[in-house]
Formats: structure tokens, C-alpha cells, sequence
């Protein structure tokens, strides 16, 4: 029967730890609470690396991700070339276009969230280049890596922590937040809104996130000048070869490029959406669940992330 180690043998002990994954809230707490609170990440990294060297498998990317990877990449190019190469009339223009969309939203899914974690290649370059497909799809990928490791991993579900569960007035997803008389409804309109995240990214969320921070750790960092520089060149390139050629090039109108446009953005917000459950519809649940509880979701969630994204 194999021993266990002095760390596992806290966790089995305390499940309750109060805080298991240390954020600005945790510098409040003493050096012991901060001991315990490190535990449980440890304990399981080393269950991680444990099970994938037992296996003989390999933590990062293996041939169906590259093929994975090179597929997305192609669909995402060869419906641009179809665009320009065919000039398509109207109505087949939107369905290569919506056809380059969910090449898109693959992408930003399955290759740009992995290598942002450096999940996909044991080489930090390699998951440095993937890093930009976001920006190749309209979102600044070292703004959403701030967002999504700070402002989502280190501080999951702690109410003015964790950026995922500012519902912006829009939504309640705490009780501890002021009650809106519209958020009755918010069951009802909330695909609606979420259909609308990626345009709202795109176009407002990583200027506001730069220029006009609301949230502490934002207002502390300090960004690179070159960050500023690729956040521009970065939207640039993207609403040219969404927007302007095909206006200019094609000939097509700009009313039908923007609908082509803003159709896209919903299924990607849409696609978010539905993929993700558990930060979004289920939310106010999980909230809802008794601390000890909470924990254990916590746990979970951590648990699953690590397995399915740290390959």
C-alpha cells in the first residue's frame, strides 16, 4: 500500500481548506493559511505528472492535436481563398465567410486558449506563435492571457476577484451583488447577451482593459510598449481582412459584409457559451452551493482544466 506524502495527507485531512488557490485577496492571510492554501496545487501537479509518466504519455500535444492544429489553420485559410480566388455572388460569400467564422471559433478553442496555458509544446516559442491566433482572430491575446490567468485561474469563483463574474449590471451572478429589477429576466435574455460577447470583445473589451482599467490588478500593470503596438496592428489586420477588402476587393457592399460579420460573431459567442456551461448559465448555481461545498466545485473545476487543457 503506498505512503502518503505529509502534503497528501493534509488534503485528505482538511478538504475544507479555506482558500486553495492563492490571489491578491489571499496576502491578508497568515503564513500558515498560506502554507495549506498551496497544497492542494502541488498534490496535484504531482498526481498530473505522475499519471502521464506511469502511462508513458506525453503532457503536451500530440499527433491528432497537430492535425488538429494544421486542419483548423487550413479551413480558416482556404475559405479566404476561396473568397478571393471565386468572388462568390451574395448568399455563397456569407457561407464561406460563416464557414471561415467556425474556423475561428475552432481555433480560439481548441489551439490559442491551449497554448496560452503553454499546453500544446514542450518549446515556449512554438506556444508563443499559437499564442496570436487570437489576434489573427480579432481578440489580444496578451490581454486575454492577463484576464484569463489572473483575473479567472488564480481567484475562480471568489466574488471581486474573478473577472468572469462581473455581469456589468447586466447580470447577478453573486448575492453579493446589488439586485437589478431586469435580472428576473436574465434566464430569458442571457443567450442574447452571450451571443454578443465576442463583438463585445473585439471591439470594446481589450481598448477598455488597456486604456480604461476598472480592476486593481489592471491598474498596476504596467503593459510594454510593443503590447500597445500588437494590440493595434493587431485589430487593424483583422478588421482589414474581415471588413475593408472584402469591400474593396470583392466589390461587395458593406451592408452585406457587416451582416456576414456580426453572423459570425454570434456563433462565436453562442459556441462560447454553450461549450462552457460552467462559466456562464450555471454560475448562479454554483454560488448558490454552501461554502464547503463551493470548495469542492472548486476542486473539481481546477482538476478537470488541468487534465483536459495541460496535455
Amino acid at each position: 500500500m503506498p505512503v502518503k506524502s505529509a502534503t497528501e495527507t493534509v488534503i485528505s485531512l482538511k478538504p475544507d481548506i479555506e482558500d486553495l488557490v492563492p490571489s491578491e485577496a489571499s496576502a491578508r492571510c497568515s503564513a500558515g493559511d498560506l502554507a495549506n492554501a498551496s497544497s492542494f496545487p502541488k498534490v496535484l501537479r504531482s498526481r498530473l505528472e505522475k499519471f502521464f509518466s506511469d502511462g508513458h504519455i506525453s503532457p503536451k500535444a500530440g499527433r491528432s492535436m497537430w492535425l488538429k492544429i494544421a486542419l483548423g489553420l487550413a479551413v480558416l485559410a482556404g475559405s479566404w481563398i476561396v473568397l478571393y480566388a471565386f468572388n462568390p455572388d451574395s448568399w455563397k460569400f456569407v457561407a464561406v465567410y460563416l464557414l471561415g467564422g467556425l474556423a475561428q471559433t475552432f481555433l480560439m478553442l481548441n489551439i490559442a486558449h491551449d497554448s496560452n496555458h503553454n499546453a500544446i509544446s514542450p518549446l515556449r516559442s512554438v506556444n508563443k506563435i499559437l499564442n496570436y491566433v487570437f489576434d489573427v482572430c480579432g481578440i489580444n491575446s496578451y490581454m486575454w492571457r492577463i484576464l484569463h490567468h489572473r483575473g479567472h485561474h488564480s481567484c475562480i469563483n471568489l466574488h471581486g476577484e474573478d473577472d468572469a463574474l462581473t455581469g456589468r449590471s447586466i447580470f447577478r451572478f453573486t448575492p453579493h451583488e446589488a439586485r437589478a429589477p431586469w435580472q428576473r429576466f436574465q434566464h430569458i435574455y442571457a443567450l442574447f447577451f452571450y451571443a454578443l460577447f465576442s463583438l463585445e470583445y473585439v471591439f470594446v473589451r481589450d481598448f477598455a482593459c488597456f486604456f480604461f482599467p476598472s480592476h486593481g490588478y489592471l491598474k498596476r500593470t504596467k503593459h510594454p510598449l510593443r503590447e500597445y503596438a500588437i494590440l493595434f496592428a493587431g485589430k487593424g489586420f483583422y478588421f482589414t481582412y474581415m471588413i475593408v477588402l472584402p469591400v474593396l476587393l470583392l466589390g461587395k457592399s458593406l451592408l452585406l459584409v457587416a451582416l456576414a460579420f456580426v453572423a459570425t460573431h454570434i456563433i462565436i459567442g453562442l459556441t462560447v457559451a454553450l461549450v462552457f456551461p460552467d462559466h456562464t448559465y450555471r454560475r448562479q448555481h454554483l454560488l448558490s452551493l454552501q461554502p464547503r461545498r463551493l470548495r469542492q466545485r472548486r476542486l473539481s473545476h481546477l482538476r478537470d482544466h488541468s487534465r483536459l487543457c495541460h496535455r
